[in-house]
């Protein structure tokens, strides 16, 4: 609120805390949505993985490992890494501000889609 003091007009404190408390709970709520869209992308590239048999998980790590100009044999670790990226290429997910749009016409769509890493 704005106050005359000796002529001068001021913003008094509470506004000012106020308005803080306002961009906190904003960045907040920006970053519960990021994490809600990287856990649901999380689930859906976990559900597909555990669909997938070794051999499976191996031929598509593989096949990612050799187009990105990789050569010899990749890790455990590389190979559960590359399977990841090669199913969020299949899975063809949502951009992040398609998912945004999207979840703020429906969140209750998603709301079984969680994994609750976000919480």
């Amino acid at each position: 609120m704005l106050v005359s003091v000796r002529g001068a007009w001021r913003l008094q404190v509470g506004d000012i805390q106020s308005s803080s408390s306002d961009q906190e709970k904003e960045i907040a709520q920006e970053s519960e949505i990021k994490d809600k869209y990287l856990d649901y992308c999380s689930a859906l590239i976990a559900e597909h993985l555990l669909l997938l048999s070794p051999d499976e998980i191996y031929l598509l790590a593989r096949e990612a490992h050799r187009s990105d100009g990789m050569t010899g044999e990749p890790s455990y670790e590389d190979l559960v890494r590359l399977a990841q990226v090669g199913i969020s290429k299949r899975l063809a997910l949502p951009s992040f501000q398609e998912w945004v749009e999207e979840y703020k016409e429906n969140t209750g769509k998603f709301e079984d889609k969680f994994l609750a890493l976000w919480e």
